[in-house]
């Protein structure tokens, strides 16, 4: 879902580990899984960035009316959908054009 290699998810996992923000363990009945639970302090962080989120889009989207937001969303919607297609492999994105 994240796009994410395995290392690099690891790796952002440990430094949410370091920041107490959530809590890895080996699964008991097999240890090649690694459990992740989400910390009383990440989820004061998840609350808080919902309410950041929030507001920085309301002040983005505010000069514009419901019409044009439907094409921001969509646009967006697209974006999101398809970014892997549009950014492409890694040596196209080290090129310049």
């Amino acid at each position: 879902v994240l796009g994410m290699s395995k290392s690099s998810l690891s790796g952002l996992l440990d430094r949410m580990s370091e920041k107490r923000l959530i809590r890895r363990r080996t699964n008991p009945l097999d240890a090649r899984v690694q459990e992740v639970s989400i910390e009383p302090e990440g989820q004061a962080m998840i609350e808080q960035s919902r309410f950041t989120v929030r507001y920085y889009n309301q002040r983005l989207l505010q000069p514009f009316n419901d019409d044009e937001r439907r094409v921001i969303e969509s646009f967006l919607i697209h974006l999101a959908d398809n970014a892997a297609e549009i950014i492409g492999p890694a040596e196209l994105r080290r090129r310049s054009f």
